[in-house]
């Protein structure tokens, strides 16, 4: 019985200290210039003539924290307790360019023949007025991929490779 008051106490401690991992360091000070960014790009979005210039800021900025998010994710799974730097400017292509293409790579492979699906199937893309109907196909691959993508998408960052895509290694 002790032992099984152990276990729970250490999975509890674990718990704790996931939901504390954004707070160590200079965790909260990233995550407050984070909102303040993405806030000043939202307030920039408004003023006219200004939104349109504004995709690449935007694309910039979503893309380098997305590069910082995959850091956060390899460093963690390598047992660091602290939050990692920022990404660097010095090999933009290989630590800010080649995650984040990644992961767009990986979502479409997952999510790839839906999306093929409704772009050629028009009648199906555009039924505003009911409820669409899809073939039972959609649904079932549709299922699989929302259920594998998670896993495939964690295994293809901490690999670093598309080849962890393979559902024997997910």
């Amino acid at each position: 019985m002790q032992e099984n008051n152990a276990e729970r106490l250490t999975n509890f401690a674990l718990i704790l200290d996931t939901f504390s991992y954004p707070l160590r360091g200079h965790g909260p000070f990233l995550i407050i210039g984070y909102l303040l960014c993405n806030l000043a790009l939202d307030i920039l979005k408004h003023v006219p003539f200004a939104g349109n210039f504004l995709i690449f800021p935007f694309l910039f900025f979503n893309t380098y924290v997305t590069a910082f998010i995959i850091n956060v994710f390899t460093t963690s799974s390598e047992g660091d307790k602290d939050f990692p730097d920022w990404p660097s400017f010095t090999d933009w292509r290989e630590e800010i360019l080649q995650p984040v293409l990644l992961i767009l790579v990986a979502t479409f492979i997952c999510f790839g023949p839906v999306i093929i699906y409704n772009f050629y199937n028009p009648k199906v893309f555009n039924s505003v007025a009911s409820i669409p109907r899809y073939p039972s196909w959609i649904w079932i691959y549709l299922s699989v991929a929302i259920f594998y993508y998670p896993m495939g998408l964690l295994a293809v960052i901490l690999h670093d490779s598309l080849f962890a895509l393979n559902p024997y290694l997910v």
